[in-house]
């Protein structure tokens, strides 16, 4: 693991080291996101949904779905919970 210090202009320094493990060179365009609390930070010749699947991998198992009926069936649940009346561009819902 490395530490980088972000600069007053909210940018940062990438090791070396890691640019060199990731192929990163100057001028290459990044993808930067969150993934649970985390920055990733990820060179574009690698589609940034193949990471988020990785990290996802195995937590349908762990919360004992075991069909894709049961993604849906959470979904379902969810969108029911929730409380459009707080949403001014929800007046609809199409789901």
């Amino acid at each position: 693991m490395q530490s980088v210090v972000v600069n007053e202009s909210g940018q940062i320094t990438i090791p070396s080291i890691i640019m060199e493990k990731l192929g990163i060179e100057k001028g290459c365009e990044l993808y930067l996101f969150e993934s649970n609390g985390k920055l990733i930070i990820q060179n574009d010749n690698r589609d940034p949904l193949d990471v988020i699947q990785e990290e996802l991998r195995g937590e349908a198992e762990r919360v004992g779905w075991t069909s894709e009926e049961d993604v849906v069936k959470y979904i379902k649940e969810l969108r029911n919970e929730m409380d459009y009346s707080k949403c001014e561009s929800c007046s609809t819902r199409i789901f």
